[in-house]
């Protein structure tokens, strides 16, 4: 009996369960944030509406006066614009492997290459936090920079206690291990021997060696930016979701230069210090950078005498709350058309399509993977960037 009669290596479902279950290990970030799935077929380019959580305040009791907190769930629209796919064709020999063999041939580098594109997508989004800790430039590399500091940013922002998550890159890692040296000397084998990053300070660490760096853009280099006019505060009200601000920026010191999405400065308003990222950004004309957008909305009027800094090119880590990000997929459509061989396998939040054919012409089977999903920040007050 040959080693996979039992095995249908033709069945599509057979390729999403079994692709599914090599995929969802191999998510870090990905795994890390808040995911939706539901079982509504969609296409690219859908809009999906999700929700963020309320948030209420707690006032002094008085008999007199009546209060009550209104459920405000503000709707947070994604728009599923990923669509990414992988072919690779089974010949006779192929057919004939193992479940063993199958899973090492196919479905393993398949979930790499499918987590790889899934885990660039939610590590983009950090570039949309305004708010960090640490020294641009500057690989944290102590006690404080990799641990108590990074809590501190987190009980001051007040993000909630739990799902409080660190995703570290490659340089901040190995200074995590060296730092952390005699936790992995008393620690378990597997720390010892695998680098597992332990839980510090109420936090949990990851590594991830997908995480990179942002280049500014260069009308931070050289020159100090200004405001060109006053513009109005828009914050929003207790519980929405953060708004933003459309400003124009001229330069004072460079003729020309850019203001890049992602880039990140900081404005001394009378009330205090307040971050903000570029959304939208611009190349300077006449000196002007104009309809630049930034996140949050200004906490505060700016005047043009209001001075800006800007955080320097970093790379960077990640510390957020589970509710920070989102990452939705859905099923797509399984066709009706006879001889079909489709079919759709879900696990954890993650659906994935499979369709397995035979081409005459070449006389090879062919398997079809394909995953439709999008990203969003939820709620920008839950992240922060750890600079290096």
């Amino acid at each position: 009996m040959a080693a996979n009669d039992l095995i249908n290596v033709y069945d599509p479902t057979f390729w999403a369960q079994e692709t599914l279950a090599q995929l969802f290990p191999q998510l870090k970030m990905a795994g890390l944030v808040y995911r939706d799935f539901e079982h509504i077929v969609a296409e690219r380019g859908d809009t999906i509406n999700t929700r963020m959580p309320n948030r209420f305040t707690a006032k002094d009791a008085d008999p007199d006066v009546f209060f009550s907190n209104k459920p405000k769930a503000d709707n947070v629209q994604i728009k599923l614009d990923k669509w990414k796919e992988l072919v690779f064709e089974i010949g006779d020999k192929e057919a004939s492997l193992s479940m063993k063999d199958l899973t090492a041939e196919f479905m393993q580098p398949a979930a790499f290459a499918i987590a790889e594109a899934v885990e660039d997508a939610v590590l983009a989004l950090g570039n949309d936090l305004p708010y960090t800790v640490g020294a641009a430039g500057v690989t944290p590399a102590t006690v404080a920079a990799l641990g108590t500091d990074i809590k501190e940013k987190f009980d001051t922002m007040q993000i909630p206690d739990g799902d409080r998550q660190v995703v570290l890159g490659p340089a901040a890692v190995n200074k995590f291990n060296q730092v952390f040296y005699q936790d992995y000397v008393s620690g378990s084998a597997d720390q010892q021997t695998e680098g597992t990053l332990r839980r510090k300070f109420g936090l949990n660490y990851t590594d991830s060696n997908k995480l990179g760096s942002h280049t500014n853009g260069t009308a931070t280099v050289g020159g100090t930016p200004q405001f060109n006019a006053g513009v109005a505060a828009n914050v929003e009200p207790l519980g929405g979701v953060p708004l933003t601000s459309t400003v124009a920026l001229k330069l004072l010191g460079v003729a020309a230069g850019t203001i890049l999405p992602g880039d990140v400065f900081t404005v001394a308003h009378a009330s205090g210090v307040a971050s903000y990222t570029v959304v939208t950004g611009g190349v300077a004309a006449g000196g002007i950078l104009a309809g630049i957008v930034i996140s949050p909305g200004l906490r505060a009027a700016v005047l043009t005498s209001d001075p800006i800094v800007f955080v320097a090119s970093h790379a960077f880590n990640l510390a957020f709350h589970k509710q920070a990000f989102a990452l939705v997929t859905r099923p797509l459509k399984v066709p009706s058309a006879p001889g079909a061989s489709v079919a759709v396998a879900n696990f954890n939040g993650i659906g994935l399509r499979a369709a397995t054919w035979y081409e005459p012409k070449d006389l090879r089977s062919y398997v079809r993977l394909d995953l439709l999903y999008g990203v969003k920040t939820l709620d920008i007050r839950k992240a922060f960037r750890v600079l290096g």
